[in-house]
């Protein structure tokens, strides 16, 4: 239940639209979910007005292997920087450190991460954002609203789609 209020309340203030909420009874971690990170700062961009967070690894969890889900040693930390779903009108950052874990002596692979997609940069919300918005809208309408281009519109509805409709039958 709470994470269709949280997305609920991310997705009214995208749209800029006054609704009074009360913000006490959430945690700043149950409102951005970002699992396995912590939150140093969040800073507004003066040039560009963009929210950028900026989120460290957290310690308490052990370097887990995607593929085997085996526990390794933190090989190497790594940055990256994410697009999140747009907070009170304006585009959201999130730049996150990933680690390299080694589980033996020649493999290495780095850790996953549930709320952003494999090579993806942008949060696994927001492309479920972006592919509900298509099924109101049109590709450009909604490129030109959250200044992306008409192509990454069109692939994160079409790998969506891909992923939730079930196969079509030949026969």
């Amino acid at each position: 239940m709470l994470k269709y209020k949280v997305s609920y309340i991310l997705y009214s203030a995208c749209l800029s639209t006054y609704r009074p909420i009360d913000l006490s009874t959430y945690r700043p971690i149950d409102i951005l979910s970002l699992k396995g990170q912590r939150v140093k700062v969040i800073k507004q961009d003066a040039d560009s007005k963009h929210i950028i967070i900026y989120c460290k690894r957290d310690k308490r969890r052990k370097a887990i292997d995607p593929l085997t889900g085996i526990k390794g040693t933190i090989n190497l930390k790594r940055r990256r920087t994410v697009q999140d779903m747009p907070l009170f009108g304006h585009a959201c950052f999130i730049e996150i450190e990933w680690a390299q874990v080694a589980i033996s002596k020649n493999q290495r692979r780095m850790e996953g991460c549930k709320f952003v997609a494999k090579g993806c940069r942008l949060t696994r919300r927001f492309c479920q954002m972006i592919s509900g918005l298509c099924r109101h809208l049109s590709i450009q309408t909604i490129s030109r609203h959250l200044s992306l281009r008409r192509d990454t519109v069109k692939n994160v509805d079409k790998a969506y789609l891909h992923k939730t409709l079930p196969v079509l039958d030949p026969s």
